[in-house]
């Protein structure tokens, strides 16, 4: 078995082996959760009762979300300054 420090006071029963320990104490952000809840977008095994499409803190997990860059535009090619 590994040799562990405790972090004692700053995260009780957490170990540190030289990486980054944190807790999470909500799965999905208040924020993220209260648009969800307003357009109805909780998966169904988020749900408390199947036939409800509502949660509730303990049930709820942050939605992953791809940051689209628009694409570049292509640069117009000038014949007169390339040479």
């Amino acid at each position: 078995m590994a040799d562990h420090n405790l972090l004692g006071a700053r995260a009780p029963g957490l170990f540190y082996d030289g990486s980054l320990v944190g807790v999470c104490e909500q799965m999905c952000p208040p924020s993220e959760l209260a648009k969800r809840r307003r357009i109805q977008d909780i998966a169904l095994l988020e749900r408390r009762d199947p036939g409800i499409p509502d949660t509730d803190e303990t049930l709820a997990v942050k939605k992953f979300a791809r940051n689209v860059r628009p694409r570049a535009q292509p640069h117009a090619f000038n014949r007169a300054s390339s040479r």
